[in-house]
């Protein structure tokens, strides 16, 4: 893909400013470089030959969260995520890139480096080192044993139980290599069901390389994924919102029998919340009353799951639901915006906390790693002891 090939689409941008007022990053920093229609008054001007990419269009590029909630308000239907995607690629060829953005990219590409943070994460947990140092009261060391916390042991003993569904089972890069408590929460939630839970050696989702423009690399970890899938199962499992969107959209990379075999398979991908209604799974009715709200990743936004999230949410015994206030806005995360863009996730973060503490929830619940990081940084800052938690975790527990 060229920014070319999307001449028509950003010159349907009328300027409505619609997207001013859904923008979580336009909301803090309210210049126009921040919001999709600035950017694409500059994108257009580089597709007319006006002026050229330079370094200062990368920083404009990288002032955006992929959180989707522009496109879902524009009149004009204007994919704002895949042109900005597609001009960070053009800037790569041209050599222009954010270097810290491509090595954690890279580094997401890479089971090598994967492994050597593994061993680093269970040298800090086994000696417990985070516990030492956050004596000191900083806020990043308490997001980060939070974040490496296991709530969800691995199961002991699995039930007999006659299995006739077969679900592949994406365990994605946190589950593999930083915190395996999601992924000991889905074989625990499933162990009693009819469903066989098979986890291939899969890589990476992608979406790093694809957020950084890098459609190279993205491609060939696609190409990888779906050559790891055996030919017989029923269903595709996440319980990541971000990789089940990215795996469900291998289509738009990839070309030829590769294309039509991602078409296939992204009818068969689920969430693991899904697969729960599709098995018609009921929470256990002992449960301690709990008030929780909920945090809908951005990546929920244009599926189903948000309903379904919702109504298992409320179908859990003794658990009093109170629906946040944009409960569907972007936390602040974004993957590696929290890292690249401290102070400006940091204060989006606050907002989103506000929104939770408004509702004097116990809990707050989410169905996406990244979004746990974003919901506990502000949380953190705001001084709140609201609990975080994935809601696979919630159920298992």
């Amino acid at each position: 893909m060229k920014l070319d090939e999307f001449k028509e689409e950003v010159y349907k941008c009328s300027g409505c400013g619609l997207c001013q007022d859904v923008c979580p990053v336009y909301k803090i920093l309210q210049t126009e470089c921040a919001v999709s229609r600035g950017k694409f008054k500059l994108l257009n001007a580089i597709i007319n030959r006006d002026i050229t990419f330079s370094k200062k269009t990368l920083e404009i590029m990288d002032l955006c969260l992929h959180c989707g909630a522009c496109s879902e308000f524009c009149p004009s239907a204007i994919d704002a995520q895949k042109i900005i995607e597609t001009a960070q690629f053009d800037m790569l060829s041209c050599g222009i890139f954010n270097f810290k953005k491509i090595c954690i990219a890279q580094i997401f590409a890479n089971k090598s480096y994967l492994n050597v943070i593994k061993f680093l994460i269970n040298f800090v947990r086994d000696f417990k080192l985070l516990e030492m140092f956050s004596i000191f009261g900083f806020k990043q060391i308490k997001l980060l044993k939070s974040f490496l916390k296991i709530k969800i042991k691995p199961l002991k003993k699995v039930t007999k139980k006659d299995k006739n569904i077969k679900a592949i089972y994406f365990k994605g890069c946190i589950n593999n290599y930083v915190n395996p408590s999601a992924a000991n929460a889905v074989l625990k939630v499933l162990d009693n069901t009819a469903v066989e839970v098979i986890e291939p050696d899969f890589c990476c989702c992608g979406l790093p390389l694809k957020s950084a423009g890098d459609f190279e690399n993205y491609k060939k970890l696609a190409i990888e994924n779906l050559d790891k899938l055996p030919e017989d199962f029923d269903y595709i499992i996440f319980d990541c919102q971000s990789c089940k969107s990215t795996f469900s959209n291998y289509t738009q990379i990839l070309e030829g029998e590769y294309k039509d075999k991602a078409a296939k398979i992204a009818e068969k991908c689920v969430s693991i919340y899904e697969l729960l209604k599709i098995i018609e799974y009921k929470p256990k009715k002992q449960w301690k009353k709990y008030a929780v709200t909920c945090h809908y990743p951005c990546h929920t936004r244009f599926s189903q799951d948000k309903k379904i999230i919702k109504n298992l949410i409320e179908k859990i015994p003794n658990i009093q639901f109170i629906e946040a206030q944009n409960a569907d806005s972007c936390c602040g995360a974004a993957g590696s915006f929290i890292f690249l863009q401290k102070k400006l996730s940091q204060k989006i973060s606050e907002n989103k906390a506000q929104d939770t503490i408004n509702t004097k929830a116990q809990i707050v619940l989410t169905t996406c790693p990244s979004c746990y990081l974003g919901l506990k940084q502000g949380l953190l800052a705001k001084k709140s002891n609201i609990k975080v938690m994935q809601l696979i975790e919630f159920l298992a527990q």
